[in-house]
């Protein structure tokens, strides 16, 4: 009976969308300076949904039907009391941007100046749904709309975050006492 659909079923459908980039400039005119872009962009969404119905499992009892060789088969209900249905939706965009600007030149074949300065952007923005129904009047009809009214359960949540973040070095590096 398990493996089915006599018992219900349950799915769960997700789609990934993952990019990624960098570019790359070096500014003409000015030696050892370079400017670097990177994006990376991520999508995601989830599909649920969980159908529960009743079954009846068959048993053996006690004795024999009238033929004696039959055995009696008691019947069994297993599952939910009726029809349930829950479903879920979920989604998230996750977008990172960054840049950075490199500054990297020899002085005198015994000083090295590096600079470095940049900044990255996060954003993150989602949301998702959950529904819940009973009292299906039929096992045949598994979307919400034909659940009762009592007992029924909604739900879902929002999020939308940015994050902003300023970094920068400055160092000088002496090449005389290097191997």
């Amino acid at each position: 009976m398990i493996t089915t659909d006599q018992t219900g079923y349950s799915t769960d459908k997700r789609g990934y969308i993952q990019t990624t980039g960098t570019l790359e400039i070096k500014i003409p005119g000015v030696e050892g300076l370079k400017f670097t872009g990177t994006a990376a962009i991520d999508k995601y969404i989830q599909a649920t949904k969980k159908w529960q119905i009743p079954w009846t499992l068959y048993e053996r009892g006690n004795g024999f039907e009238a033929d004696g060789v039959t055995p009696v088969l008691v019947p069994s209900k297993r599952g939910p009391a009726e029809p349930r249905l829950a479903e879920s939706s979920a989604q998230q965009l996750n977008i990172l941007l960054g840049r950075v600007v490199n500054y990297d030149k020899k002085i005198n074949d015994i000083h090295t100046v590096n600079i470095v300065a940049g900044v990255n952007r996060e954003t993150i923005e989602g949301n998702n749904f959950n529904t819940y129904r009973r009292f299906f009047l039929s096992n045949a009809i598994d979307q919400m709309f034909a659940g009762g009214d009592l007992q029924k359960d909604n739900g879902g949540g929002a999020i939308n975050r940015t994050r902003l973040n300023y970094f920068g070095r400055v160092a000088e590096i002496n090449n005389e006492n290097r191997l």
